[in-house]
C-alpha cells in the first residue's frame, strides 16, 4: 500500500498471490489453526450457485512491473499472520 501511495498519479492495482485457494481450503485451515472441530463445518448445497468459476485467480503483474512489488509468501503464511495479528489484539478465540 505504501509504495501505491507514493506514485504521482493514482492508479488501480490487483495485490493477489496469483494462485487459487478454495474457500473450504481457507475455512478447513483456519478451524485447524484455533483448534475449532471440523465437524462444526455445515456444508448446504442450496447455497452453491450453478455458475461458479471453479478456478479464478488474480495477476499481480501491474504491480510488480510498476511498483517494484513482490509478492514472496504463500497464501497460508500471510492468513497465519492474519490469525496472529487478531490474536495479539483481541486474545485467543475460544
Amino acid at each position: 500500500m505504501w509504495l501505491m501511495l507514493q506514485q504521482e498519479k493514482a492508479d488501480d492495482f490487483v495485490i493477489c498471490s496469483g494462485t487459487s485457494v478454495k474457500l473450504y481450503e481457507i475455512v478447513e485451515y483456519v478451524f485447524k489453526k484455533l483448534d475449532i472441530p471440523i465437524d462444526k463445518i455445515k456444508i448446504n448445497q442450496s447455497f452453491f450457485r450453478p455458475t461458479d468459476i471453479l478456478d479464478i485467480y488474480g495477476s499481480s503483474e501491474k504491480a510488480k512491473k510498476e511498483l517494484g512489488w513482490n509478492y514472496d509468501m504463500s497464501f497460508f503464511e500471510v492468513l497465519d499472520n492474519l490469525i496472529a495479528e487478531e490474536q495479539r489484539n483481541y486474545g485467543t478465540v475460544q
